[in-house]
Formats: C-alpha cells, structure tokens, sequence
C-alpha cells in the first residue's frame, strides 16, 4: 500500500526528506530540522453511505490516511469534517484540541501548548445548512525551548459568506503575535485574501484541491496554508490514492495539504 500511496509525490517527498529528516521516513527519524503541518478535511462520516460505492466510506479510507499521517510525520494536523470516531482513528501519537468539526492533532512530545481558544464566526446574511462555523486556535512552543507560534485552523461556510468569515478569521489570526499559521478548507480560493491580510500563501501548486473522490487537479482550490512570521522550506498536495479492486480510494474528497517551515528561533 505504502509504494503506492506515493507514487504521485514520491519526487517531492524525497527531496523534502533530503532538507527535512523525518517528513518521509515515519516518527522514529530526526524530527528537529522542521516544523511540520498538514490540513486535512477528512469528510465526514456521517455521509458513509453516501460514499460506500465508489469505494470511499471512512472504514475504507482509513488506512490510506494512517499511512498518510506516518509517512509524512506532521507535528501539527488541522482536521475538518471530523466527527469523535474519526478523530479517535486519527488520535493515536498526538494530543487533541476539538471544537465541534474541527480538531488540532499535535505532538505533545515535540510540542508544548501554551494558550488559545475558539472564536465563533459570524452569519453574513446566508445562514449555513451545516450549522454554525468556527475557528480554532492554539499557540505552541517547541519542547525544547524557543519562540511561540500560534495555528488556526478552520472551515468556512458553504452558503456564501465565505469571504467575511475570512476576513474574521484572518483579523483575529493577526493579532496572535508575530508567528501565526492558518489551515483549512476556506471553501472559495483565498490566496490573493491571504496576501491582502499579510499571510504568504505557502503552496506554490494552485491546483484544485476538491475533487470529490475522482481524483484529478481541475476542482476548486479550497484548501489552504497561510503563514505569517515563519519561514516555508517546501509545501504541496497530496494527490496519492489507493486501487482496491474496482475502486480508487482517497484519503478523502479533499486532496491534503501539507507544509514544512524552518522552526522559529
């Protein structure tokens, strides 16, 4: 399974690996040459039925995204979509923040957590069928010592008030001090709005990132990684997939997003 999960990124992982012990080679390498993030929209269990004929119901994505998470050994996961049995999957080496659909998998080995909290975003006259937005955030510092950083990660609405939500979100991400990371599905292409707010758009692949489990490059870009005060070493999109038969399984709708940043000192 795991050779050909990363088939499609096989090239970029190994030179990640080269600047970056540990991205590619599971958690028992080096972890202190980077800081390590990936966003992931995991889609919902609850729409299994919905997904069980094209091969792609949680139980069966499952050990794509276990895989995924041990290949690329993040120190940090922004989860969208996540009901508690697929953060419980997910949870194993990492300790949980949770805040309705959201989650912050962390290293609590590499990472210690200092404050943060949720903010509850704003209904701009397209009230959401999927109920009430948030953002979640926490800052961290390294075990070891250094300069803190703080991650939000969030999931925007899909009734057109997308672009005040980002506004919110990234107003508030802002004022977290000098080194801020933002994840998430923003659910419209934010990255000129990143920009505008001082971010850098990390991933240089501008590729769409939704394809609704048929693979390909040609849907939105919804997914992002903005960062303020840290420096990028290499970011991309996870495009492997599974053949199962007669299915192709992803690790979700959703291709993931992942990013690694020189840590702050």
């Amino acid at each position: 399974m795991a050779a050909r999960l990363i088939r499609r990124t096989l090239p970029v992982l190994l030179l990640l690996a080269w600047l970056s012990p540990g991205w590619a080679k599971g958690p028992t390498a080096p972890v202190n040459a980077t800081l390590r993030l990936l966003t992931y929209n995991d889609r919902t269990a609850h729409a299994d039925a919905e997904d069980a004929p094209s091969g792609n119901n949680w139980s069966q994505r499952r050990p794509l995204v276990l895989q995924l998470l041990k290949e690329l050994d993040p120190d940090v996961v922004g989860v969208q979509e996540a009901t508690d049995g697929q953060i419980q999957d997910l949870s194993p080496g990492f300790a949980v923040l949770r805040k309705e659909e959201l989650a912050l998998l962390y290293r609590g080995d590499r990472l210690r957590p200092l404050e943060g909290g949720a903010i509850r975003l704003g209904v701009f006259g397209h009230p959401d069928p999927w109920g009430e937005r948030w953002a979640l955030w926490q800052r961290f510092q390294k075990r070891t010592g250094g300069p803190s950083f703080a991650v939000f990660v969030t999931h925007l609405s899909t009734a057109q008030d997308q672009l005040p939500q980002a506004r919110q979100v990234l107003d508030a991400a802002r004022t977290k001090g000098p080194r801020v990371l933002v994840l998430g599905d923003f659910n419209f292409d934010a990255g000129g709005l990143l920009t505008e707010f001082g971010f850098q758009d990390v991933v240089l692949d501008h590729g769409g990132t939704f394809h609704a489990f048929k693979g390909g490059r040609a849907g939105d870009r919804l997914d992002f990684i903005g960062a303020r005060g840290l420096k990028p070493v290499l970011a991309g999109v996870h495009t492997g997939s599974e053949r199962v038969d007669e299915h192709t399984i992803y690790p979700s709708d959703h291709f993931p997003v992942w990013a690694a940043f020189e840590w702050p000192r």
